[in-house]
């Protein structure tokens, strides 16, 4: 189909905020429509409260607050690079200011450290490693004890057969 010459082009920005899907806002239990314009929006809002805000320290907390659930933000993150990029970002903020608040004993250090991969992929990587590590200690172990155990039957038979002879 031809294009006639006075019909206006559409422009990404005209694309972007055209509603794309129907969202249910929890907070108000009613469904409400959604364009890739408003995700960016949102994805700028993100980035300034997780920058800005001090007690910004749990990720999904900002998703909670707007009402918006984890299904239609991971749905979104597909849609939205914008929004993808302001998830990863505001996660390395939380990250750094998690970290430094348990160095800093503001926060408790014992629970930061066992969250802290939920944020951060090195700390994934680390606790990976040192549970690799705890299996092939706990494998090790239970050798050490399945040879002595064979050994301390070994040395039984050997005293009953001995005992029994006399």
């Amino acid at each position: 189909m031809k294009k006639k010459k006075n019909q206006p082009s559409t422009t990404k920005t005209e694309d972007r905020a055209k509603v794309f899907e129907i969202a249910s806002k929890i907070s108000i239990f009613r469904d409400r429509p959604i364009s890739l314009q408003r995700i960016d929006e949102l994805a700028v809002e993100l980035f300034d409260w997780a920058v800005n805000d001090p007690d910004a320290l749990i990720l999904s907390e900002f998703f909670d607050i707007k009402g918006i659930s984890p299904t239609y933000i991971a749905r979104w993150k597909k849609r939205s690079p914008i929004l993808k990029e302001s998830c990863e970002i505001a996660k390395a903020v939380i990250a750094n200011r998690r970290e430094k608040g348990a160095i800093k004993r503001k926060f408790d250090s014992n629970f930061i450290y066992r969250t802290m991969p939920l944020y951060r992929k090195s700390f994934k990587e680390l606790e990976k490693w040192r549970s690799s590590l705890r299996t092939k200690e706990n494998d090790a172990k239970n050798k050490a004890e399945s040879a002595y155990i064979i050994e301390m039957i070994a040395h039984r038979s050997k005293d009953d057969g001995s005992a029994k002879r006399d």
